[in-house]
């Protein structure tokens, strides 16, 4: 015989009753098998709902298309174009006076600035001795934007370039 053996003489019994007072759990192996098993059932409904979907085009071209025939009033439209031009404005003064751009930018509102356009996209800007030409990429009453083109100009006044 090759086991030790118990009291009634029987080696497997040995091997089958052996158990440490500490190890009451499951073994290495088992616990991991527990842990795979509940991450899969956590996991599956993720994967079943994640996906290809079928109406996920159709409903952005939808969506895309009724943003584009949506019809704007008149007063947003004043007001989108009043604010792009405001904010172009003042981004312009910002770049060429930017150490005294609060003194220039203080009263900068839509109703200080009088402007002009030639076609949808062009637009003359004046506001105190400033008047600047901006070119916008699309129409600036329907889109909230920065333009493209600029030309800013100072009108011959002492005051706004005492160095000359």
């Amino acid at each position: 015989m090759q086991g030790k053996e118990l009291d009634n003489g029987d080696p497997a019994l040995y091997f089958k009753e052996r158990k440490s007072e500490d190890d009451s759990g499951p073994g290495p192996c088992e616990d991991s098998m527990v842990r795979l098993v509940v991450v899969a059932i956590l996991l599956f409904p993720a994967v079943i709902l994640a996906g290809k979907e079928e109406g996920v085009m159709a409903e952005f071209r939808k969506v895309e298309e009724d943003l584009k025939n949506k019809e704007i009033s008149p007063e947003v439209r004043k007001k989108t174009l009043e604010a792009n031009l405001v904010r172009a404005m003042k981004l312009a003064i910002e770049r060429r006076f930017y150490w005294e751009r609060q003194q220039y930018l203080a009263d900068l509102t839509p109703e200080s600035i009088s402007y002009e356009n030639s076609d949808h996209v062009t637009y003359y800007v004046r506001f105190k001795d400033f008047i600047a030409r901006f070119d916008f990429a699309r129409n600036p009453e329907l889109l909230i934007q920065a333009p493209v083109y600029e030309k800013f100009l100072i009108k011959d006044d002492p005051s706004v370039h005492p160095d000359n």
